[in-house]
């Protein structure tokens, strides 16, 4: 995870609170017994406030000096704060997660304890957490998951726990248009390193032979995949994709055993054996 947003250069806080802590507040409300419905309140105040959602607080039966606690819990108390229940489940499940806290790598990723973090989904049981990025106008949530220890009974796999987690790729896009974090420079969207580019079907069936010899010698490479297409057409493909050689393949090639080769980079061409073309491209690239 952390390495997928330092790639971006995208900074995000990871706000992570636990099933179990929600677990013990309920408990120390008392109201176990609806705690579908008290994780549904605290998972709408990421987008309500306390005053807007009192017709909910009014059903589960709330105090005021819940509420408020409710609010302080929201906006004000931190991991190591002191908390006024004497209820071991909160306890536990606190120093969990100052734990995970303290064992995380703040590069890119500052993780912070929302104690208010509910997730609707019913299904987690332990540790949960949602990603939004640090800066701009953009603060919906990017990332989201958690832990849950019985949702494989659902599928028969009674002994199988997990951590899964969702990314929102729209909204990240979306994100990185805000920041301005999109390259400047044009991607290379191939990992291909030549294209082999040719005229009819007997040129393509020899581009095919030559490019399945050269991915057996671990070298990445395309045949472009119509016929008939005019040589522009198919430098324009290659220069597309960021793939940084072609080999043009015609009735001369055919007839002399000799590729020829142009860098797309600065334009130069030359006359290759495709042995001599193979090791160029290992001697440049490598081999996968």
């Amino acid at each position: 995870m952390r390495c997928g947003f330092e790639r971006l250069k995208l900074p995000v806080t990871l706000y992570i609170n636990h099933r179990q802590f929600l677990n013990g507040l309920a408990e120390a409300f008392n109201i176990s017994h609806r705690f579908n419905e008290f994780i549904t309140l605290l998972d709408a105040l990421d987008k309500s406030s306390i005053s807007q959602l009192e017709s909910e607080i009014t059903a589960l039966g709330l105090r005021s000096e819940q509420v408020k606690y409710i609010e302080q819990l929201q906006f004000e108390m931190s991991i190591n704060d002191s908390l006024p229940f004497n209820n071991a489940t909160l306890e536990r499940t606190r120093a969990e997660l100052q734990q995970v806290i303290s064992n995380v790598n703040p590069q890119w990723i500052t993780l912070q304890w929302m104690p208010v973090l509910a997730r609707g989904l019913h299904y987690y049981t332990g540790c949960i957490f949602e990603a939004k990025p640090q800066s701009g106008v953009l603060q919906n949530s990017i990332l989201g998951g958690g832990r849950y220890d019985n949702l494989g009974a659902l599928f028969g796999l009674h002994e199988l726990s997990g951590v899964g987690l969702s990314f929102g790729l729209d909204r990240i896009c979306d994100v990185l248009e805000d920041l301005q974090l999109y390259p400047t420079t044009e991607l290379q969207i191939s990992t291909s390193r030549v294209l082999f580019t040719h005229f009819t079907e007997a040129q393509q069936w020899y581009a095919l032979n030559l490019a399945r010899n050269f991915r057996q010698h671990g070298i990445a490479c395309e045949v472009y995949a119509e016929t008939g297409r005019k040589i522009g057409k198919q430098f324009d493909f290659a220069q597309k994709l960021g793939i940084p050689w072609v080999c043009v393949i015609g009735e001369d090639e055919l007839q002399s055993g000799l590729l020829t080769v142009k860098s797309m980079a600065d334009g130069v061409q030359t006359q290759l054996t495709p042995d001599a073309l193979m090791h160029k491209l290992q001697n440049e690239y490598g081999s996968f």
